[in-house]
């Protein structure tokens, strides 16, 4: 049976050890020998001591009162419920109690201060890599002028059709068909086992006993798959089966040949226009660099026109311009 004390479960019982110092006898048991049975001597109930792990006495039946209280008169270590000492018969009036053995509290694990190197190297490689990068990337002004524009364009064909998938049941959409689930595996959870792992001490209950104490108990779990549909169905939309390409000079950016027209029907093999993605250049002649295209974005491609200067960043290192500066 595992009684409870405060916050902590006591797993078991058993008798404190002492020495006595008349005679040297070692390893007396401070519940059942409040004397020496060598030499009568008396226990000095403050040097109690743990006995080792796996050498425990046990105490079956105990029933704690209190801590142990010395006679004032005889110094005998007596029983917190006894009004007069069984060894001399003084009263216990006004008795001290015994001290007990501390377990101090371990050590605070000791701050490694390997931190502060790994923090002063990281410093210093960053500033390095900073430092570097500025190095690589310096730049210089340059004039220019823009010779061209160019551009490309990425047109996709989009076909109505029937598309096989496999979601979740959750995730499926509602217009879903020929549906076939199967049980799989989605995640995992933290399932108790019903047992507990708790840290362990031993406390000196201060009456000849100590006891092995649970604290701190944690439900110990187990992982455990969840299951759930998982579902294959056929599903019709619209999907990007193929894409054209046109490029060209100028300003006058144009679809390539060949993309669907007319109306746009929801009907199996229907195709219709999908996404356009295009691509702008300005071909540059530099100072002291030559020519060069540029990919830029469509605010800056409309921004100058053919023939009009240009301040651009050149990078020192590759002698490239870097065309963000446009």
């Amino acid at each position: 049976m595992i009684a409870t004390m405060g916050d902590a479960n006591v797993k078991a019982t058993f008798e404190m050890l002492w020495d006595c110092e008349f005679c040297e006898t070692k390893g007396l048991l401070a519940k059942s020998q409040r004397c020496c049975p060598e030499c009568g001597g008396k226990q000095n109930a403050d040097k109690r001591y743990f006995p080792k792990e796996g050498e425990e006495v046990q105490v079956t039946g105990h029933k704690y009162e209190g801590a142990d209280r010395y006679c004032p008169a005889c110094q005998n270590p007596q029983g917190a419920a006894g009004k007069n000492c069984t060894n001399c018969g003084s009263a216990m009036d006004g008795s001290a109690t015994v001290k007990g053995v501390e377990i101090p509290a371990p050590p605070p694990p000791k701050k490694s201060k390997m931190w502060i190197l790994f923090v002063i190297l990281g410093v210093g490689a960053l500033i390095g890599i900073v430092l570097g990068v500025k190095h690589c990337n310096r730049t210089k002004d340059a004039g220019g002028k823009v010779l061209a524009h160019a551009w490309e364009r990425t047109v996709g064909i989009d076909e109505y059709k029937d598309v096989k998938e496999e979601k979740w049941r959750n995730e499926m959409p509602s217009d879903a068909r020929l549906v076939v689930c199967h049980q799989a595996q989605r995640s995992t959870k933290a399932v108790p086992t019903g047992e507990k792992k708790c840290k362990t001490r031993r406390v000196d209950n201060k009456d000849g006993t100590g006891r092995v104490e649970e604290y701190d108990c944690k439900d110990v779990t187990k992982s455990e798959p969840v299951m759930d549909d998982k579902c294959s169905f056929t599903v019709t939309k619209w999907v990007e089966v193929e894409h054209k390409s046109s490029n060209g000079a100028g300003m006058a950016i144009a679809d390539p040949p060949g993309l669907p027209t007319g109306a746009v029907t929801n009907t199996i093999g229907a195709k219709k226009v999908g996404r356009r993605v295009d691509v702008h250049y300005l071909d540059l002649e530099v100072a002291g660099i030559g020519k060069q295209r540029c990919e830029v974005n469509n605010a800056a491609w409309k921004k100058y026109a053919d023939g009009a200067a240009a301040t651009v960043q050149v990078k020192v290192r590759t002698n490239n311009v870097d065309c963000d500066s446009l």
